[in-house]
C-alpha cells in the first residue's frame, strides 16, 4: 500500500506541475504582451502571439500559415545564416536584427531572438522572441540621391569633412541630410547610420567599397 500511495502521489504532483507549466506557458503567450513566433524548420509560421498582431498590424490568421521570407524586407542573409545554423542544431540561440514589412505597408526594423526546441534531441521547430527596434517607416523613399553618397562614404571611413568637401557641400548642408538620415532610419550615431542602412538593404552588403543597393527617391 504504502508503494502504491506514493507512485499516485506522484503521478498527482507531476499532473499538478504540467498544469502550472501550461498555465505559465499560457500567460507568456496571451497575457505578457510579447510577440512571440514559432516557426517550423521550413520557415512557416506556425503561431503567433497576440503581441505579434499588434507589432506588425494585422490579425494571427493574416500571419499564421504564412512564409517569414514573406514578410521581411532588405538584405535577409544574416537571418537566413541564424536560421541556417539553428535548424541543422549548429547553434540552440542567434540574435540578429530584421526588416519586416507591416499590414499598414511600412517597414520595421525588429530584434529577433531565435531559439531551436528540440524533440527527442533533434531541432524540431524554432521560437522567435520580437522587439521593435524603430517606428513604421518607408527608408528608401526618405532617402535622396545625396543621402546616399553620404551613407556610403560614411560606410567607407570617411570623415564629416572628407564627406562634405567630396560631395561639395558645406558643413551646415552635411549636418542638414545627416539630420534627414538620424530622423529616417532612426539611429542617432555614424555606427547606427551604417548598420541600418545595411540592415535595410540600402547599401550593398556584397561589394567594396560601399555603395548604394536601392534607388533613390527624386527631391
Amino acid at each position: 500500500m504504502g508503494g502504491i500511495y506514493t507512485d499516485v502521489t506522484d503521478q498527482a504532483r507531476a499532473l499538478e506541475d504540467k498544469a502550472v507549466a501550461a498555465e505559465e506557458l499560457h500567460a507568456l503567450w496571451e497575457r505578457s504582451g510579447l510577440a512571440i513566433v514559432t516557426l517550423d524548420l521550413r520557415g512557416r509560421v506556425q503561431r503567433v502571439s497576440g503581441g505579434v498582431a499588434e507589432l506588425l498590424g494585422g490579425d494571427r490568421a493574416s500571419l499564421e500559415g504564412t512564409r517569414a521570407i514573406g514578410h521581411l524586407r532588405g538584405d535577409a542573409r544574416t537571418v537566413r545564416r541564424a536560421w541556417a545554423d539553428l535548424v541543422a542544431g549548429k547553434a540552440s540561440r542567434r540574435t540578429c536584427s530584421v526588416v519586416c514589412g507591416t499590414a499598414s505597408g511600412e517597414s520595421k526594423v525588429l530584434r529577433a531572438d531565435l531559439a531551436v526546441v528540440r524533440r527527442q534531441g533533434a531541432p524540431d521547430r524554432v521560437s522567435a522572441v520580437l522587439t521593435s527596434l524603430s517606428v513604421g517607416f518607408d527608408a528608401p523613399a526618405r532617402v535622396s540621391p545625396v543621402q546616399l553618397r553620404v551613407l556610403s562614404l560614411m560606410a567607407a571611413g570617411r570623415s564629416n569633412g572628407a564627406i562634405a568637401t567630396d560631395l561639395g557641400l558645406s558643413r551646415q548642408a552635411l549636418d542638414y541630410h545627416l539630420r534627414r538620415l538620424r530622423g529616417a532610419l532612426d539611429a542617432e550615431s555614424r555606427p547606427a547610420l551604417v548598420a541600418r542602412a545595411y540592415t535595410l538593404g540600402i547599401l550593398d552588403t556584397g561589394v567594396w567599397p560601399p555603395r548604394a543597393a536601392v534607388p533613390a527617391c527624386q527631391g
